[in-house]
């Protein structure tokens, strides 16, 4: 159950990061656009990012600049404006 409640809370925060960076209409052309021509097509047609590779070094660099790194060196951040529990980005 602890890798669902991660993988769900980690899909949230990249969904939140995408859209906040273009509009929810540009998201779902993204997520149309990565299943015809897969993901790293995708992002660089729809968000100029290289590909998965950078913009899972994005997503980690946003989490970390909004000061939700643990000693550690994993990155916490939580997936809504509740009081839900806050998870590691893998």
């Amino acid at each position: 159950r602890d890798h669902c409640d991660g993988f769900y809370g980690q899909s949230a925060l990249l969904v939140q990061f995408l859209v906040e960076r273009r509009q929810g209409d540009q998201f779902v052309e993204f997520v149309e656009q990565s299943l015809d021509h897969g993901y790293d097509r995708a992002l660089r047609t729809d968000y100029n990012i290289a590909g998965v590779a950078q913009l899972a070094q994005l997503c980690k660099a946003n989490f970390q600049a909004a000061g939700s790194e643990d000693s550690n060196g994993r990155v916490h951040a939580s997936i809504s404006k509740t009081d839900s529990p806050t998870m590691p980005l893998q």
